[in-house]
């Protein structure tokens, strides 16, 4: 999971959160993205400012340019707390691996 490094990270801003996402080290990316989920929820109240736009941009590329699936589906599932719509991730559908192609197609649907 994740620990009050990944925390620090988020609060560093956006440079720090795309140089983990977007970086070799797989693992820190994933707790980084177990992290987002609980300052994404609206559940924990957690206020994002002006870091939610650049944010959710992120996590689209994320999901068309990451071939690690779990980090691909974890993205996909962040982008969920936000509204349509998806510009990146529609335009780049086929870079999305294709087990998550359908996911990508239901965030478009407006999910739930």
């Amino acid at each position: 999971m994740y620990t009050d490094e990944e925390r620090n990270i988020v609060r560093a801003g956006m440079g720090a959160v795309r140089a983990v996402l977007f970086g070799a080290d797989v693992e820190a990316a994933r707790r980084l993205l177990y992290c987002l989920d609980w300052f994404m929820d609206p559940y924990y109240q957690n206020d994002f400012g002006d870091m939610m736009a650049p944010l959710k941009e992120a996590l689209q590329e994320l999901a068309v340019t990451t071939r690690v699936a779990d980090v691909a589906e974890e993205a996909l599932s962040l982008l969920e707390y936000t509204d349509p719509p998806y510009p990146i991730l529609r335009a780049r559908l086929g870079d999305v691996l294709p087990e998550q192609q359908p996911y990508a197609r239901y965030l478009f649907a407006g999910g739930v």
